[in-house]
């Protein structure tokens, strides 16, 4: 299914967390902005 959804996630780069602003438009996601945490 795809739809436009938005929000935040936290996903493991190496061995930094980053957790990123995203913005789904339709089946693909885009990260807006991001920080390590």
């Amino acid at each position: 299914m795809c739809s436009a959804l938005g929000g935040t996630k936290t996903k493991k780069v190496g061995i930094d967390k980053v957790t990123y602003t995203w913005l789904s438009r339709g089946c693909g996601e885009v990260a807006l902005s991001g920080h390590r945490t």
